[in-house]
């Protein structure tokens, strides 16, 4: 019903001589003749997003629709019918990026970074078959007494004959094309198994596991469960990160999906906190256990003023609704004494470890407390 509502809607915005096809599932494509030049096609363009977020009324329901447009101009983007579409494609990929509302005007440097993305995901698959990817865990610390309390697992791969691949490029592919599904399930079920793997007596430690926006489906629950039970963690070691931007997710079934996670015993961080869609509902509604203080802010300590008023505060929050609170991304001495001035309880960052390979991190394990730092530089006393 949405889709022919819109039908009738965009026939009525075009000009006389233009044609709406639709393209199939929630596609259209618009041919527009006797262009002048691309203002003009813009004018048409902001006409259809305009006309677009009109609210839609179907069974007694107001919906509003949000689009991505990309646009390819002939003859300079192409001399055929199928390389015009092909262009056009590639704009409105680009333009998807921009989440909602946006048009993108076909660029060749576009067109190369889809097919980059392209050839980047059929090297995900592979990778994955393959056993490429590999993990390296960044060691928490407790501010006071210095001693490890927790782990983040981090997702590495190393493609043959290319080398590194910067998790800032494959994770986002991964995102957008639904393989980071099978790839965050073998990052929990790998990341479990090592931790299983290293002798009892050092486990006395966290395991934290980062859970992207998409991982969150119908079946997820049940991969945690099925996991805990193949590797024999314990629920009570696990935690599981999320971002502020998983909580844009329908807030009925994401409550609900927490609540049978947290059911489970397992605990929850929320990551990145302050530089998304924070809200203190949030932290009402969803059974947080612990908020992570973003690199960003930890960065510009102790110079920046509003820096630091800001993780103050959110250390005096967490504090008043008994949620724990870890800042990431402690690169200098000056940054950890001002979060402990502050009353952050636990850290991460350069300062007292990079992430280290799972051989790496159990010898420092071995360490006596006092000295499980990595770098000689840190003080915590």
């Amino acid at each position: 019903q949405v889709i022919r509502a819109l039908a009738q809607r965009f026939t009525g915005l075009v000009r006389s001589g233009d044609t709406v096809a639709h393209w199939g599932a929630d596609e259209f494509v618009f041919v527009l003749t006797d262009i002048r030049d691309r203002a003009t096609v813009s004018t048409v363009i902001q006409n259809l997003i305009e006309g677009l977020h009109a609210p839609i009324e179907i069974d007694g329901q107001t919906l509003v629709c949000t689009c991505s447009i990309g646009c390819s101009i002939y003859p300079e983007d192409g001399e055929s019918a199928d390389t015009l579409l092909r262009h056009a494609d590639a704009a409105m990929f680009q333009a998807k990026e921009r989440r909602g509302n946006h048009f993108q005007f076909y660029e060749r440097a576009l067109n190369q970074q889809v097919h980059q993305r392209l050839a980047l995901n059929m090297a995900l698959r592979d990778g994955l078959a393959a056993d490429e990817f590999f993990l390296h865990f960044q060691p928490q610390y407790d501010v006071h007494r210095g001693g490890i309390i927790g782990v983040e697992t981090l997702v590495r791969w190393s493609r043959p004959g290319i080398g590194m691949v910067s998790p800032a490029d494959f994770i986002p592919v991964a995102e957008q094309t639904g393989l980071i599904i099978p790839l965050g399930a073998w990052i929990l079920r790998r990341a479990c198994q090592q931790y299983m793997a290293w002798p009892e007596s050092l486990r006395g430690f966290k395991l934290a596991v980062n859970i992207s926006f998409q991982q969150l489906e119908e079946s997820f629950v049940a991969m945690v469960r099925s996991c805990l039970q193949e590797t024999g963690m314990p629920a009570e070691r696990l935690e599981l990160e999320v971002t502020e931007g998983v909580l844009m997710k329908d807030s009925a079934y994401l409550e609900a999906t927490l609540a049978e996670i947290k059911a489970l015993g397992i605990s929850l961080s929320l990551d990145d906190f302050g530089t998304g869609f924070s809200s203190l509902s949030y932290l009402q509604r969803y059974p947080f256990d612990q908020l992570k203080i973003d690199q960003s802010f930890v960065a510009k300590l102790p110079e920046d003023g509003s820096s630091g008023a800001l993780c103050e505060a959110i250390i005096r929050m967490a504090d008043a609704l008994g949620l724990n609170v870890i800042a990431e991304g402690v690169e200098t001495q000056e940054q950890l004494n001002y979060l402990k001035a502050q009353g952050c309880n636990q850290v991460q960052g350069f300062l007292l470890s990079r992430p280290l390979a799972a051989d790496d991190l159990l010898v420092l394990l071995n360490k006596p407390k006092g000295s499980q730092s990595s770098v000689d530089s840190a003080v915590f006393e």
